[in-house]
């Protein structure tokens, strides 16, 4: 595994880097130019594969979505950013072909990132700022210690949801719905 780069890089040379042998498959973003790696733990990954299970299982009734985890996307105008959120779901009507090489040259229409030993609040609520300001609708931060969830809507204030609140697809995955509680119970 190479080490990481020292220097500000720009998008397309973190692309270039991703595309080197041992560079495949690594949890790294771009932030500001930065190369940053994710660090998760068997908490997280847990939460990932839960949430993604029940968003495929959404899908099963409504097919018009693409859901995909730690793929890399970035904004066309999103300057030396390239960002690899934990879970990514796109509408098909916005999709672009399915991409098998290099980041996703849009972001996700929902974006999801479960708090890992590497997150700050500070960077999650600039992540999920600059996921809206590049044409996300939605944002869910999901942090299972404090078992959280803050939802961030484009143009809307960010809502917390704690054990009592049910999580909801909005406008974006109408009947998506999931009980946060239910969630966090069912790490085991």
């Amino acid at each position: 595994m190479a080490s990481l780069p020292q220097t500000a890089i720009t998008a397309a040379e973190f692309e270039a880097m991703l595309e080197r042998a041992g560079e495949q498959g690594r949890l790294i973003e771009l932030i500001d130019g930065e190369v940053i790696e994710k660090v998760v733990t068997e908490l997280h990954g847990i939460i990932v594969l839960l949430l993604g299970y029940h968003l495929l299982k959404y899908r099963e009734d409504k097919p018009d979505i693409r859901v995909s985890t730690e793929v890399h996307h970035r904004a066309p105008d999103g300057g030396p950013n390239v960002y690899q959120p934990d879970i990514a779901v796109t509408l098909l009507t916005n999709a672009l072909p399915v991409q098998d090489r290099g980041a996703v040259p849009r972001m996700p229409d929902l974006a999801i990132e479960v708090w890992s030993p590497t997150n700050s609040l500070v960077s999650l609520r600039k992540k999920a700022e600059y996921y809206l300001a590049h044409g996300t609708q939605m944002v869910w931060i999901v942090n299972p210690k404090k078992r959280l969830i803050d939802v961030y809507r484009a143009g809307a204030d960010v809502e917390i949801l704690t054990d009592t609140d049910t999580l909801d697809g909005g406008d974006l995955l109408p009947g998506f719905s999931l009980s946060v509680a239910a969630l966090f119970d069912s790490v085991r």
